[in-house]
């Protein structure tokens, strides 16, 4: 995957954060790459207004790899 961008909004009581991505295999069958490439780790920072504190991070559901095609 490739991460695209970390969105960030803050509330007074919560903090929602998105990080979009692209699935893009390098090589060969995407479920084979997926199986491979969803162990890896990625880092991302984004900077708050205010500290988080005692606010709720919100953050957005994962999305299942792309299906092969048929």
């Amino acid at each position: 995957m490739e991460l695209a961008r970390v969105d960030v909004r803050e509330t007074a009581s919560q903090v929602f954060v998105t990080v979009l991505a692209r699935w893009e295999p390098s090589t060969g069958d995407v479920a084979a790459n997926s199986a491979f490439d969803s162990g890896r780790k990625r880092e991302a920072t984004a900077s708050l207004r205010n500290p988080l504190g005692d606010r709720a991070l919100v953050h957005a559901p994962h999305d299942a790899p792309p299906t092969p095609s048929r």
